[in-house]
């Protein structure tokens, strides 16, 4: 199962898609996390944590969930900036 390369919501399905910038799905990120080819909130991985950890204490205890997703969410693409290049100057 994919899941968002920003949030981890399972994708699945076209509707989960968030869209890029010519109103075409882009199967990486979900709705909740981005919009006609932008991040709908400029977020920092701390703050995408906060924001996830309702939505993931039905499935597990808050520190659970909190390490789960300290250990993830660096993982995911918009997060990674390991596989990032530096933007030219």
């Amino acid at each position: 199962m994919n899941i968002c390369q920003s949030c981890t919501m399972p994708l699945t399905s076209d509707k989960a898609y968030g869209t890029n910038a010519v109103g075409t799905p882009n199967p990486d990120y979900c709705h909740h996390c981005y919009h006609d080819g932008r991040f709908i909130d400029e977020l920092t991985v701390e703050q995408m944590t906060e924001r996830c950890l309702p939505f993931l204490e039905h499935q597990m205890d808050v520190e659970k969930a909190r390490a789960y997703l300290a250990k993830k969410l660096p993982t995911l693409k918009r997060w990674n900036v390991e596989g990032k290049k530096p933007a030219r100057e």
